[in-house]
């Protein structure tokens, strides 16, 4: 098959998953090809799991208000202070990079002193204001900028967060929101500092993460992850 024939195939399956996607949806996202072909790729092009895939991210946007997040949410003064996620800039071809200070973060703490639902939706409000930076950035540079980087840096993280089943359970509602909700939107997640600590916390993670996305993580412990993010993102 040459790449004329994959482009031809993709393009045919998009317009099949559009057609039957229509009613559920507004007028904004039936015109996001980006969004059909994410879901596409995200379920190998199977038109049925595709379908059904999407169909389940519109009920989840629309019962959890995404489309107003931006406007309306006022993140919890708890989360503001400890739960460290910012946007440092981005990488040398353009991508958004964000990161997390995640072995500094009191986890088991948050866990319980907030709601699962309340974290929930503070990464919610942080992924929706990255996929604006996509479509601001793509304006901007005048090029397709559909993608996001993460650095998350394990330094300090301990055996209480690593081992607390209230945290664990936050941290497995997390990941599958964002795997369910946000497909093909990692460039590269580098998790970095990475300790014995971390392998524990990770063996429980990793299995709620699809393929795709696992392809994309570079884990590093204390060497190494100096150099490659110097390579990616500083000149």
């Amino acid at each position: 098959m040459t790449q004329e024939d994959i482009i031809a195939d993709e393009q045919r399956n998009m317009d099949e998953l559009r057609r039957r996607l229509k009613p559920k949806m507004s007028e904004e996202m039936y015109a996001d090809d980006d969004m059909f072909i994410r879901f596409l790729r995200a379920r190998g092009y199977n038109l049925d799991a595709a379908e059904e895939m999407l169909t389940k991210h519109l009920q989840w946007r629309k019962y959890s208000n995404v489309g107003n997040i931006l406007k309306e949410y006022e993140a919890p003064e708890v989360l503001e202070k400890y739960l460290s996620l910012n946007f440092m800039g981005y990488d040398k071809d353009g991508y958004p990079t964000s990161y997390c200070a995640f072995g500094n973060i009191d986890v088991k703490g948050l866990a319980k002193c907030i709601k699962k639902s309340e974290i929930t939706k503070y990464m919610m409000h942080h992924l929706e204001k990255n996929s604006r930076r996509l479509h601001t950035q793509s304006e901007k540079l005048g090029k397709k900028i559909d993608k996001w980087n993460y650095v998350i840096n394990f330094e300090n993280f301990s055996l209480a967060s690593a081992t607390d089943k209230k945290a664990i359970d936050v941290l497995i509602t997390l990941v599958k929101m964002y795997d369910a909700n946000y497909p093909e939107r990692l460039k590269t997640g580098y998790l970095i500092n990475a300790s014995f600590y971390f392998t524990i916390i990770w063996s429980v993670i990793k299995p709620f993460l699809s393929a795709e996305t696992n392809r994309k993580i570079k884990i590093f412990g204390k060497e190494g992850w100096q150099e490659e993010l110097k390579k990616r993102f500083w000149i």
